[in-house]
């Protein structure tokens, strides 16, 4: 008896350790009732960004098209890594989700050893929309074209500062640097909308930002030097593309959303399948088009493959 009782003990102790065990590993997806509360959308920059304004639309037509309730909550500092881990520490219950631009986590795994995560923990889920890049500069700036920069910045090397969205970016202004045989001050403003406030206030000579702030360089008078679309010409009303300069500069940002590692795959198609609808059919492309970005919209099928080989051609890039 001695002896079948401490069998069903040790056989006791195996199914608790096992049990514990898998409430670490991934929940069980119930899709009978999914989802059935809050869906929380977790952005790792400070509202009024172009991340954050992405995030918003997303959630607005969620909320709006679907019929369920979803929150956005930002979580700004540690170059974005504190976000980040927020997702990280979060239930993998198929409720909490980030959108994040695609240069923030090659950035965290190449620069960050306090990253305590690989591109593994983090799951793709599908991608949104991209957008371009803009070099601006100031209204009284003396610079009215990329030649002007160019010939200023070769006279007075290291004199011109160029504001930077994040350290993700940092190897953009080293690209025009490279091209135009220039050297600049580089300044990593924090967010795209800091850099914009820098060279607007003349704290910055140039930035380099996101195409969504297009309009709003427009109303304020900044000279839009060029742009990094990969094409010759943008048409009437925009400024002239880096390449129809001379200049090799071409550069397209995307932003998608993940998912923390655990959360179930049929949960991960289901909210992929769900932003599609509202692309497609709802709100969500026209609250892509009024945050300043190009819907482009990648389910989960074919972007996680393209997610994981962007993510080891970017951390390459960026440790050099």
């Amino acid at each position: 008896m001695k002896k079948i009782l401490g069998v069903i003990l040790v056989f006791m102790l195996c199914l608790s350790a096992f049990a514990q065990g898998g409430s670490e590993a991934a929940a069980v997806a119930d899709m009978s009732n999914y989802p059935s509360r809050t869906m929380t959308f977790i952005v790792n920059r400070a509202a009024g960004g172009s991340t954050d304004l992405i995030a918003r639309a997303v959630a607005n037509s969620i909320q709006k098209d679907k019929g369920i309730t979803t929150t956005v909550v930002n979580y700004d500092g540690g170059d974005g890594l504190i976000g980040v881990n927020e997702l990280m520490n979060a239930a993998p219950d198929g409720y909490t989700f980030s959108v994040i631009g695609c240069t923030e986590i090659p950035n965290m795994l190449a620069n960050f050893e306090e990253a305590a995560f690989t591109k593994d923990d983090l799951y793709p889920v599908c991608q949104l929309a991209s957008k371009s890049r803009i070099l601006v500069c100031a209204p009284n700036s003396p610079f009215k074209t990329l030649d002007d920069l160019k010939e200023y910045a070769l006279a007075h090397p290291g004199e011109v500062t160029c504001a930077v969205a994040g350290s993700n970016t940092m190897y953009l202004p080293e690209i025009i640097e490279k091209e135009l045989g220039i050297d600049l001050t580089i300044v990593n403003a924090g967010s795209g909308n800091n850099a914009f406030t820098m060279v607007l206030g003349g704290h910055s000579d140039i930035a380099i930002i996101g195409a969504n702030f297009y309009k709003n360089a427009q109303v304020e008078n900044l000279a839009i030097l060029g742009d990094s679309m990969p094409v010759e010409d943008l048409g009437e009303g925009f400024a002239p593309t880096f390449i129809s300069q001379g200049v090799a500069f071409t550069d397209t940002s995307f932003t998608y959303v993940i998912a923390a590692k655990g959360t179930p795959e049929e949960y991960i198609r289901y909210v992929s399948d769900m932003i599609k609808d509202c692309i497609d059919n709802g709100t969500l492309y026209e609250g892509l088009v009024n945050a300043g970005q190009d819907p482009m919209f990648m389910g989960y099928e074919e972007f996680k493959p393209y997610y994981m080989d962007y993510i080891d051609t970017m951390v390459e890039i960026l440790k050099k």
